[in-house]
């Protein structure tokens, strides 16, 4: 994936893989709307992604407003915002700072997992004494961290690209008169 020259996809596909899951955090699939936490799903996306979203203006103008539904505007208004910022850089800067964010993450969390994998090595053997065996533990482990780790990547990549500050014309035409001022 990262041998490609454009990632965009990629990216596209780990903004609705991100905000998914944590949308299931605060509205759990085939819940009421009783059941839901839109003040707090609308904390963690300010928080945790620099967006404000008006998830609870958008239930009262639509009643027949669903889970799936809103799951679905959400993920589209995330996807939007992705590809506005994307727009206020040129291609190639867009897709050398998805690149950058994404190589950081996995760098970060490659030497992690490296790190638990040595960790359940060493104690997998302990396994044996409570009747299970060791390799079949190992196997299951071995696959719940790195699902854990490919899931960490998406989240810190998406987090970064939708919290970096993209300057506009207008602050870049502002940084350029500054830098003519001084010469």
């Amino acid at each position: 994936m990262l041998a490609e020259a454009d990632l965009q996809e990629a990216i596209e596909q780990m903004h609705r893989d991100v905000y998914d899951a944590l949308i299931n955090q605060f509205v759990p699939p085939g819940s009421i709307d009783d059941q839901w936490n839109i003040d707090g799903l609308e904390d963690e996306l300010e928080n945790e992604f620099k967006v404000y979203m008006p998830i609870n203006d958008w239930l009262d103008e639509d009643r027949r407003l669903d889970e799936e539904g809103l799951r679905e505007k959400i993920i589209t208004a995330a996807l939007d915002r992705y590809h506005h910022r994307r727009e206020q850089m040129t291609e190639q800067n867009a897709a050398q700072l998805e690149r950058h964010f994404m190589l950081q993450s996995l760098d970060r969390h490659w030497k992690e997992h490296l790190t638990q994998m040595d960790q359940l090595r060493k104690g997998i053997h302990l396994r044996g004494y409570a009747q299970k065996n060791p390799e079949q533990e190992y196997k299951r482990e071995s696959f719940d961290l790195f699902q854990m780790m490919l899931g960490a990547i998406k989240s810190d990549t998406v987090q970064d690209l939708s919290r970096v500050h993209i300057p506009t014309k207008e602050e870049i035409e502002a940084m350029d008169a500054e830098r003519q001022a001084r010469a």
